[in-house]
């Protein structure tokens, strides 16, 4: 079960994070949704682990129904969805190693599908894959990663069976405040 929630926007948006049966694959589902907002708010679900220092090697898999339907980067109206984002952090002594992928809607050559870098400016950058996803309908995503001499490694990704190898340079981690955790 997810723990904890952040959210953003001025003024705050309204969200709701509750269970739900349908939809559902096996009749069990978390329903994290913002209901209400301005441009670019933003609703935020997580779970955080114990901290494992031995822990290296990651994997994110999980599957999600996107809905509404929305126009993709504002073809035939303005998009309801601006983009969904999806994470999986390590804070080790001081660090904060992230993997992130966004699917981007609204912005130049979207749909398309983006990574976190904080320390490229943007941080969102472009991998060069597009893709539209289909609204009402369940989408399965797993992101993997690894802790490689240090640096944040993207290995890859893949969408609704289609993987995607990542090419990236390996990442500098961030410095963070936060205590150890997963």
């Amino acid at each position: 079960a997810y723990t904890e929630v952040y959210q953003g926007g001025i003024p705050a948006p309204t969200w709701e994070l509750n269970n739900v049966s349908n939809p559902s694959l096996d009749g069990n589902s978390l329903r994290c949704a913002l209901t209400e907002g301005v441009k670019y708010s933003n609703v935020h679900c997580y779970r955080n682990l114990p901290a494992d220092t031995n822990s290296n090697t990651f994997m994110l898999s999980m599957s999600f129904y996107y809905q509404p339907p929305s126009t993709f980067n504002n073809v035939g109206g303005s998009s309801i969805v601006q983009a969904l984002e999806f994470t999986m952090n390590k804070w080790s002594q001081g660090l904060r190693y992230e993997w992130a992928l966004q699917w981007d809607n609204v912005d130049i050559g979207a749909p398309k599908w983006r990574y976190w870098d904080p320390n490229h400016s943007p941080n969102w950058v472009d991998l060069g894959i597009t893709g539209s996803l289909a609204g009402q309908q369940w989408h399965t995503l797993k992101l993997e990663g690894e802790i490689l001499a240090d640096k944040v490694q993207y290995r890859s990704f893949t969408i609704d069976g289609q993987r995607h190898q990542l090419e990236i340079p390996p990442i500098a981690p961030a410095m963070s405040n936060e205590p150890d955790k997963l």
